[in-house]
Parts: structure tokens; C-alpha cells; sequence
């Protein structure tokens, strides 16, 4: 556990609540290690005997069919795709102890919508996603973090992470990668590139970054992953 991670977790733990959980937040890029990372601080509440639950924004993405329907498919990921008013209803039903609460789930081995999942009772709720410091949003957050790094990292980390799901989808026919699956490495890494090039990087310059200035927590990633507090104290 990086000395970031467990201040970050101590501070969590002390934030001044709206309601009985606090609601912290992590936005960031495609790439950049949210997830990783939201699940790193749970584990140091854990340990810090504070009982937290991760819960990613893409389970409030519209299903594929109706990002379809909205010509939005190929704008998934930016702020119009999301069912904003079903996302700030949770996070408000959540900080004022509603929870547990049965919530969708976007699966990554399909790429849509795909089934639920039950938000169990704890005491802080770390939401993670690329839209999570949007004004609607982040008006219900306790504590705001954005997770930074260089676009040429997080651009690698990408094109990294789609050949790895890439490859285990030979074995996994349902998956949405299994589309790539035969297709050449080059052929592979120009579609990755496709999707960086036109989807992820003008998401990231038009709708995410701009969110950075409303983070209390600014968490730098260098090109190993390894983590330091660039604005804010996580003290």
C-alpha cells in the first residue's frame, strides 16, 4: 500500500459526512487506474477497520441499445452517455443511509449493461469514472480526487489493457473483445489506436480534464503507477 493511498484513506475516514456514509469520489482518464486504485483505498479502510464499497459510474451508462438509439455509441464514456438524474439518486439515497440498495451493472466482458449488483451497507462509498467531478456529481461528494498522469502513459496503459483483453478473449466467445480476437497484432493495435485517437483522448481533453480544478485531492500516477499527492493534503 502506497503512503498516498493510506493518508488518502485516513483522511476518508475523518471527511465530514452529509449524511452516516461519506461519498468520495475518483475521476480521471481511460486508463489511468481508477478501478485499481478505488480498490486499493478500500482495502486500506479495510485495514484501517472502516468497511467501504466500490462502485464504478458505468453502471449508470445507458445500455448499448439505447447509446444507439441516442446516436451516442461512438460519444460512449462522455458525460451525455451516463443517466445522470439515476447516478445523483443513488449517491443521494447512499449518503443518507440507504443503503444496502440493488443498483446495474456494466460488465466488461460484454460491454453493456448487463445485470446488477447489490451496494451492500459501509461506511464510505468510493465512486470511480471518468464523469464523477461533473457539477451534477460532484455537488454529492465529500471528498473529490482526480487521478493524473501524462496522456502518453495513460495512452500506453490503454492500448495495454486492450490487448490483454484482447487475448483472454480467445477464451471467452461472449466477450466483446472476442470480436479482435483474430485479427492480427497490427491490425488489433490499429483499431486500439482508432478508439484512443477518436474516442478516449477527445473525452479526456474536452469533458475530463476540465473537471480537475474541482478535486480537493489531485493524485499524480508516474510511468510505473506509482503514486504522489500533486495538490491537496491527503493528511
Amino acid at each position: 500500500m502506497s503512503d498516498v493511498t493510506a493518508a488518502i484513506a485516513r483522511r476518508i475516514i475523518r471527511a465530514p459526512a452529509q449524511g452516516r456514509v461519506v461519498l468520495a469520489g475518483i475521476a480521471g482518464g481511460v486508463g489511468v487506474g481508477k478501478s485499481t486504485w478505488a480498490a486499493a483505498l478500500s482495502g486500506a479502510l479495510a485495514a484501517a477497520g472502516s468497511r467501504a464499497v466500490v462502485v464504478s459510474s458505468d453502471s449508470f451508462l445507458h445500455p448499448n441499445a439505447e447509446l444507439d438509439r441516442r446516436g451516442l455509441t461512438l460519444e460512449k464514456g462522455s458525460p451525455a452517455s451516463f443517466d445522470v438524474e439515476a447516478l445523483e439518486a443513488f449517491l443521494a439515497a447512499a449518503g443518507g443511509g440507504g443503503l444496502p440498495m440493488r443498483i446495474p451493472v456494466h460488465s466488461h466482458l460484454t460491454y453493456d449493461i448487463d445485470g446488477f449488483q447489490e451496494v451492500l451497507e459501509a461506511e464510505a462509498v468510493i465512486l470511480d469514472g471518468v464523469n464523477v467531478l461533473q457539477p451534477e456529481i460532484r455537488r454529492h461528494l465529500d471528498l473529490a480526487m482526480y487521478l493524473d498522469a501524462d496522456v502518453a502513459d495513460t495512452r500506453r496503459w490503454f492500448l495495454e489493457r486492450f490487448e490483454r483483453l484482447r487475448q483472454v478473449a480467445r477464451h471467452q466467445p461472449g466477450s466483446f473483445y472476442a470480436q479482435f480476437a483474430a485479427l492480427t497484432d497490427d491490425q488489433s493495435a490499429a483499431i486500439a489506436d482508432w478508439t484512443w485517437d477518436n474516442m478516449n483522448l477527445p473525452n479526456l481533453v474536452r469533458h475530463i480534464e476540465p473537471t480537475r480544478c474541482a478535486a480537493d485531492l489531485v493524485v499524480r500516477a508516474g510511468p510505473d503507477h506509482s503514486l504522489t499527492l500533486s495538490r491537496g493534503s491527503g493528511s
